[in-house]
């Protein structure tokens, strides 16, 4: 049984959403940064962290640039492997297929402006 999620405690994990409504399934993370904050940077850097007294707030990871942390908590829950490929899929579309709708995820798709996979 899936455990349902409390709105307003949003808890790390990894989602799928849109930036706009009619565009492609963008991947979204919710994470907590690591424990260790740099103390003093003339030390080996192996030695400049040092943990902190609590944990940090969590962060939100849209499409890989910051986002809005509850918007994506609200969101449709994905494996980390779906993540991965939604965001290596978009990546790699940005930089070979600009026409793609990945590579332009802040745009509605339209069927009829693609062209045919066969």
């Amino acid at each position: 049984m899936v455990e349902p999620r409390i709105i307003d405690k949003p808890q790390p994990g990894f989602f799928k959403t849109r930036l706009i409504r009619g565009g492609p399934w963008v991947g979204a993370v919710i994470y907590r940064p690591c424990p260790m904050a740099p103390h003093d940077h003339d030390i080996h850097p192996d030695e400049w962290c040092m943990p902190l007294d609590r944990s940090r707030k969590l962060e939100c990871l849209v499409n890989g640039k910051p986002g809005d942390m509850y918007r994506v908590w609200t969101s449709q829950p994905i494996s980390m492997a779906e993540y991965l490929y939604l965001s290596e899929s978009a990546a790699w579309d940005r930089k070979h297929d600009k026409a793609a709708p990945a590579a332009n995820p802040r745009k509605a798709v339209n069927l009829g402006e693609m062209a045919p996979i066969f």
